[in-house]
């Protein structure tokens, strides 16, 4: 009988199994499994269903299973965000001198000086709060067998809170188009709910293989039986 690790869906090397103490240890993610809560690997489907490859954990994420819950978190801090941060600097820095020229001036101050740059202003506040959440945050998926939470920490961001009613999770591709004409993609998982609705989770995802690797992880610890959505990432092979 195969076995796969129940974290990360990746197989079980003989030489990991420890057949007297009745485990095994994942040699790609660390996790360390009783047998008898391994179950074998799907045999292979007749030729008219096609079967998702099983997708490796990204090394961002780390994985925990608190209370019999899976929970999954990884920080939002990437390189991305030190660019960021070097802008929102220079950004900040020009208001900053900008108001202290405009209210100490020998002469006065002039009204119009102060309220000239109020749209900088509020782009200055909004980026700012992007990327001190980006250096800092952290997003928590918990999963019990019925639900999710969702949780981004320590700064407020939407889109935490509970998630009800999840018959079927899947990931989508967003593509940003640039000034100069160039482009770049984004990953988000979705959940199709009861209700019939459809709700993003998780957006700005920059890896295709971080979206798909939590859309399966968690379908599989809700029992979740997975199934292709219209306008999903393409998955099966």
């Amino acid at each position: 009988m195969s076995l796969t690790c129940r974290s990360c869906s990746a197989p079980i090397e003989e030489g990991a199994i420890d057949r007297s103490r009745g485990l095994c240890r994942c040699t790609h993610c660390g996790t360390l499994t009783e047998l008898d809560m391994q179950a074998p690997v799907p045999q292979p489907a007749p030729r008219s269903r096609m079967i998702r490859a099983p997708v490796p954990m990204p090394d961002r994420f780390r994985v925990s299973y608190p209370g019999g819950k899976l929970q999954i978190a990884w920080p939002w801090m990437t390189p991305k965000v030190l660019v960021m941060l070097a802008f929102c600097v220079l950004w900040d820095g020009f208001l900053v001198v900008w108001y202290s020229g405009a209210l100490f001036a020998s002469d006065g101050f002039a009204l119009a000086a102060l309220l000239f740059p109020l749209i900088h202003v509020t782009v200055g506040v909004v980026l700012t709060y992007v990327t001190i959440a980006g250096l800092f945050n952290t997003t928590t998926i918990t999963a019990t067998r019925s639900a999710l939470h969702i949780a981004h920490a320590p700064l407020p961001w939407p889109g935490a809170g509970p998630v009800e009613g999840v018959t079927q999770l899947f990931s989508k591709e967003r593509v940003h188009h640039t000034k100069n004409g160039g482009r770049h993609y984004t990953y988000e998982l979705h959940a199709q709910l009861r209700s019939g609705h459809a709700r993003k989770l998780i957006g700005r995802l920059e890896e295709a293989s971080q979206s798909l690797w939590l859309e399966q992880a968690l379908e599989q610890h809700l029992a979740i039986e997975d199934r292709p959505v219209g306008g999903e990432i393409t998955r099966f092979g």
